[in-house]
């Protein structure tokens, strides 16, 4: 369940944990137990936090790392394209940027969709649970707020809203349907009065990526920093770090597909060298 609280900055509201985030069996069964204190059973609770405190050491042990080398490779990444091929001089860097700072002012002047961004997490969560084969029992998507009921629950449902940014890849989707038939990238006049400007249609498809991208970004770290139900479920810090590595996967993505200079393999053998680089910087911290 989705809270009106968490969108609109609203603090000290805890999410209840019988929501649609554990499967459709599990609320019943929850249900029963809290009408019924007499067979109230904990069994599975020892399981949940072995499991919990599992993906904490994972998170610890393989995920930061990961995290932490990504991190430097776009950062190194995105240094050398700009010394090498001008980077943020291109289309794609300026209506990507433009588009983020139209966010980041209309979110200034305290225009909160939240309507439409709790269809987003809802309609994630369902579309995931579909995916892993789940039946969906019932969903609601309000200002207030929204739920999904189902009887799947895992890691990807749960944290899937932090991992898709849903309007960003319906803008993708959207723009490669219309770009098998029409050339965006090709040069449009524009007239007003007496003057001719050119535009390009793939222009607004850097803005709206933008745009979509950084309101993604902003209600996921407002939700988080509220709502912490879905990651105490799997584990805050294992869920973080997973939340922020697939989150910088996907802008990492974007940027390689920006720049026809750099591919896949310039990006692993970066991400090679930084791991050397860090491994060689912690054997000399504890030799």
């Amino acid at each position: 369940m989705l809270n009106k609280d968490a969108l609109t900055g609203k603090t000290g509201c805890l999410m209840s944990k019988y929501n649609h985030r554990l499967s459709y069996r599990k609320r019943q069964a929850k249900a029963i137990a809290r009408d019924n204190p007499a067979v109230r059973r904990r069994s599975g609770l020892p399981k949940e936090e072995t499991v919990r405190t599992a993906k904490t050491w994972f998170a610890s042990i393989i995920l930061l790392p990961v995290a932490v080398i990504s991190l430097f490779t776009v950062v190194e990444l995105f240094f050398k394209a700009n010394q090498t091929l001008h980077f943020w001089r291109t289309d794609e860097f300026l209506f990507f940027t433009l588009g983020g700072g139209t966010w980041a002012a209309a979110c200034w002047f305290g225009w909160r969709p939240i309507r439409s961004y709790v269809f987003a997490h809802e309609f994630t969560h369902l579309v995931i649970a579909k995916m892993f084969g789940g039946k969906i029992y019932d969903w609601r998507v309000s200002e207030e707020g929204g739920y999904v009921e189902t009887n799947k629950s895992n890691t990807w449902i749960t944290l899937g809203p932090y991992l898709v940014p849903f309007y960003t890849l319906l803008v993708l989707v959207s723009f490669g349907a219309v770009g098998l038939f029409v050339d965006m990238s090709k040069a449009q006049p524009l007239h007003i009065a007496d003057w001719t400007l050119q535009y390009r249609w793939v222009w607004l498809l850097y803005w709206l990526v933008g745009f979509t991208w950084c309101y993604h970004l902003t209600f996921t770290v407002q939700t988080i920093h509220v709502e912490q139900g879905d990651l105490t479920r799997n584990g805050e810090f294992f869920s973080l770090m997973l939340i922020f590595i697939v989150n910088l996967a996907l802008i990492g993505a974007l940027f390689v597909a920006a720049l026809p200079g750099i591919g896949v393999s310039d990006v692993g053998e970066v991400w090679l060298e930084m791991a050397k680089g860090g491994w060689r910087f912690v054997a000399d911290f504890f030799a």
